[in-house]
């Protein structure tokens, strides 16, 4: 199915589950759950095997802890079926609490339990938090966690980032129960977690308080951020590991929304069939006899079973006695006979509801010929050039025509784009066109264009220059070449750069500084000895300060029926006409950006309140974010015109502030940050794809007031990070913005590249902006390439290798000609041992003792290239659950090992962890046999 219509799918799917939901209960079903009877209850909760017990209630050791009572099977897995929404939820609200109760207090039942979160219409995609035991420490347990492709990861109070070790963040909660001066009471054994959907974090909960220990969607944490649940809806199952005993009891007191004592729910209701019509759900195509026909796919969303596929029949006279088994393959049929032929689509869940759905198909004897025509268009051009190709028009057929188009000379094809391509040879391009209909049936056309040579130098790389420029401040242009094609070599032509005002043409050769305000055209030519090539770009000079270092802040603007007033925090925008605009003459990044603005009710006498990002590079780019004034106290809010997913607004215009903050990085705009009201935003106004690195992410800012009826102003406090203000100086820092180096923790000799960073100023286009990579030492490190990586460009890559253990820094400094600088720590690289200890036995293991017998445990011995000291121990877990641990240092002096008490499989460890984190477990089973009669 394609991609856009599988969503319109989950979106009736999900409009079904809404509806089904807030009856007496709705449970979803599970892929790995299957059953051969045609009905059956789905309960609230179960598990796997009948081995397992689940039901509503507390253990007699602690009753006060109730909810559902878990006693889980060696293997087993319990689900609880109702779908959770974690849409809205942040780190204040306690989403999940278990309470673990071993079925005897001081004894372990497991060493491990996992909570997975997965996704209702995504079973891939999900999110796993494993508490487990560490070491040996019993008295409390360490938390990690993961989302799709991320390793095991959990970030310990003291800020260390663990990631697929055997440590995390620790929580008082403890596998045996054991009391503790932190944790009181045995129904205070607590697995307490929130969710923040904003952050995409997983939180420890306790007492109204939290700590993030993971953010999937961050660099810091993972490697391969995550995008998040599709819509936020997730189902919850349970399982443990490195059982002890045979089963592990817990209790699942809380879950956030549930009431976890409701009935089970019998499904009455039948699948819903949807069809992907792929754009003909107007009027479907014509059959052709002769001719195989594409049958639609269709897909049925289920309220309890999920999707499930469809069967796909063709029948002649449908309705009738004598019905007609057409011969199909499900995806296609080509009709004998001309008349009506329907497809019946068919859908029964488990429970034995059915669906169908009936398309009529008309066959005809044949239809009118593909046929294709070409507008009148360009049939000549010039080497080099940019040459557009004419309009096509295809009719006849059946269905929608699809139309391929293809540029070629002597078998070389060029690439089109936007309806035209540039010729690099001369000669006879031939322009080929073929439209085919819904069955097949085709026309191929084709239209010459002939190409020569041409005297004039062409201009092909794009390249942008300022809109504005301030007066007294130097600009180093980008420089541009032409190419020469009247000999077809394409060599490189050098170009000048002038600058037109005032009706004078001044040559740029050292860079430019303006010293006047008004209007310039910044000009480009190159010149191959034949003709002279022209590109010209219009912009501003603009005069901001007086010479003497004081600044108008009011001057950073271009207005249009508009007026400001200046105070000491923020600036008031009136408009003095119908439609009335500001465009702020710095260029600012979107990559991350911040607004803060304000409207009076008395001041709010507008329809629209809109705001545009420009692309630096290309102004027919742009975003636009728009507050509509609907009354009542109430705004909308969307993006690009796109009114479908439009954002209620209540606080209106009612002299609050708002932030808006804009994230190109992640996709998304923030309309107001205090109700977190979050908008998806991944493509321009043109619908195409929005550029998210940081060089492209560069644009010009400007806000605009439609529909001005009465008095109408908007007050800004901040703009892309920049305080509004009447002072004269410049205290502002550079703005030092990272891409996203996604490098955490690497082995010895190690390679990245480095990627260009970016450093702006809103008041000042004169930034330095320099980086350093220092080693453990703090010594500058040399990169791949020779370059001393202290106080280098960051806006070129640097090829890094790593080969010292420890801790690198990489630092950035910007500082504007004011003097004002920014230092940041962009992060930091860990060269870690990634290899465990080894762990030899002195001595053979014994593997098998008659019960009174005594089991030796032989020394070990531990080596490890890491520095540091090894933490090495043993431990034993008998055959009913408990533990016995022996140090070393215990081992060294005597102590040859422990007598067992029962008969039974016992397991001894032995266990080292170097100083990294890195682990290694050795281990064997003693089986304790009864002693038998001679």
């Amino acid at each position: 199915m394609k991609k856009k219509t599988m969503m319109k799918v989950l979106a009736i799917f999900a409009t079904v589950l809404l509806g089904v939901c807030s009856g007496a209960g709705w449970y979803l079903s599970k892929a790995d759950k299957n059953t051969t009877e045609t009905l059956k209850y789905l309960p609230l909760y179960e598990a796997t095997t009948d081995n397992s017990h689940v039901e509503y209630g507390a253990f007699d050791s602690v009753p006060e802890a109730e909810g559902i009572k878990v006693e889980l099977f060696t293997g087993d897995t319990f689900y609880y079926n109702k779908p959770i929404d974690l849409r809205g939820m942040s780190k204040t609200d306690p989403l999940v609490e278990i309470c673990v109760v071993p079925q005897e207090f001081g004894s372990q039942d497991v060493q491990t339990l996992e909570i997975m979160f997965t996704d209702v219409y995504d079973p891939q995609n999900t999110v796993k938090v494993e508490f487990h035991e560490c070491s040996g420490v019993t008295y409390m347990t360490y938390v990690m966690t993961a989302a799709t492709g991320q390793p095991l990861t959990g970030r310990e109070h003291g800020g260390k980032i663990h990631r697929a070790n055997s440590y995390g963040q620790w929580c008082w909660m403890n596998f045996s129960s054991q009391l503790t001066n932190s944790m009181k009471s045995h129904d205070k054994n607590l697995i307490a977690l929130a969710y923040d959907f904003e952050e995409s974090s997983v939180n420890l909960y306790a007492c109204g308080s939290t700590l993030t220990f993971a953010d999937f969607d961050s660099s810091d944490y993972f490697q391969n951020v995550w995008s998040g649940f599709t819509t936020g809806e997730v189902l919850l199952s349970i399982k443990c590991d490195k059982y002890a005993k045979t089963r592990a009891n817990f209790v699942l007191q809380k879950i956030s929304g549930h009431d976890l004592t409701e009935e089970v729910y019998v499904d009455n209701v039948h699948p819903d069939i949807q069809v992907d019509y792929e754009g003909y759900e107007q009027e479907l195509p014509q059959a052709v006899v002769g001719k195989p026909y594409k049958l639609f796919y269709a897909q049925a969303a289920d309220n309890l079973d999920g999707f499930i596929t469809a069967k796909t029949r063709v029948y002649r006279n449908y309705y009738m006695v004598d019905r007609i088994n057409v011969s199909s393959d499900g995806k296609m049929f080509t009709p004998t006979e001309v008349g009506t032929y329907y497809v019946e689509y068919s859908a029964i869940d488990r429970f034995g509801n059915t669906a169908k759905k009936v398309l009529e198909v008309q066959a005809v004897a044949e239809t009118d010929e593909v046929a294709i025509t070409f507008d009148d268009g360009v049939k000549n051009g010039y080497a080099g050039t940019l040459i557009g190709l004419p309009d096509v028009y295809a009719t006849g057929g059946t269905g929608k025509l699809s139309i391929s188009k293809t540029i070629a000379i002597g078998g070389k094809a060029y690439e089109i784009k936007d309806n035209a391509f540039r010729p690099l040879d001369a000669g006879e391009y031939i322009y080929t066109v073929t439209a085919t209909d819904y069955v097949g049936q085709s026309q191929t056309e084709m239209y010459t264009i002939v190409v020569t040579a041409g005297d004039s130098p062409v201009f092909i790389d794009p390249t942008a220059v300022p809109k504005y420029f301030l007066v007294g401040k130097t600009y180093v242009l980008p420089v541009i070449d032409a190419y020469d094609y009247s000999d077809l070599s394409g060599r490189a032509v050098k170009t000048k750069i002038y600058a037109v005002q005032g009706g004078q043409e001044t040559e740029i050769t050292n860079g430019y500084t303006p010293m006047q305000e008004g209007d310039v055209t910044i000009v480009y030519k190159a010149d191959n000895g034949k003709a002279v090539a022209t590109i010209s770009y219009a912009a501003k000079t603009v005069q901001v300060d007086d010479g003497l270092g004081n600044i108008d802040m009011a001057k950073y603007f271009d207005v249009e029926n508009m007026s400001m007033t200046k105070h000491d925090d923020h600036m008031v925008f009136s408009a003095t006409d119908n439609r009335a605009s500001a465009t702020y003459i710095m260029p600012m990044s979107r990559y991350t950006s911040t607004l803060e603005f304000l409207v009076k009710n008395e001041q709010a006498g507008f329809d629209k309140l809109n705001i545009y990002y420009y692309n630096y590079y290309d102004a027919s780019k742009f975003v636009k974010l728009t507050y509509e004034n609907i009354g009542g106290g109430n705004l909308t809010f969307y993006v690009n015109d796109s009114k479908e997913l439009a954002t209620s607004l209540s606080f209106a215009f009612n002299g609050i502030y708002n932030e808006l903050t804009i994230n190109a990085k992640k996709g998304i705009v923030k309309a107001d940050s205090r109700l977190g009201t979050k908008v998806t935003l991944n493509t321009y106004y043109d619908g195409t794809p929005l550029d998210t690195d940081l060089e492209n992410c560069m644009s010009y800012f400007k806000m605009e007031l439609e529909g001005v009826k009465s008095d109408s102003a908007v007050q800004f406090r901040i703009i892309g990070g920049q305080l509004m203000s009447s002072s004269p100086y410049d205290i502002q820092e550079p703005v030092v913005l990272l891409a996203e180096q996604q490098v955490g923790d690497l082995s010895i000799n190690s390679e990245i590249v480095l990627q260009p960073a970016c450093a702006y100023d809103l008041l000042d286009p004169n930034v330095s902006a320099y980086v350093s990579v220092l080693d453990v030492n703090g010594n500058p490190l040399t990169s791949m390439d020779g370059v001393l990586m202290r106080n280098v460009s960051v806006r070129q890559s640097y090829r890094l290798k790593f080969e010292q253990y420890g801790k690198f820094r990489v630092m950035y400094s910007a500082m504007d000609s004011w003097g004002n600088m920014n230092t940041v720590v962009g992060f930091t690289i860990n060269v870690i041992y990634e290899s465990a200890p080894v762990i030899t036995l002195e001595d053979d293991v014994i593997q098998e003792i008659t019960l009174g017998e005594e089991v030796y445990l032989p020394k070990m011995t531990v080596t490890d290239n890491c520095e540091g000291a090894i933490n090495a121990f043993v431990y034993v877990v008998t055959s009913k659950g408990n533990y016995y641990t022996i140090t070393q240092e215990m081992m060294e002096v005597g102590t040859d090992g422990f007598a067992p008490k029962y008969t039974g499989v016992y397991y001894v460890r032995y266990v080292a962890v170097d100083a990294n984190g890195n682990m290694t477990i050795k281990q064997y089973e003693v089986r304790v046999v009864a002693e038998t009669d001679e």
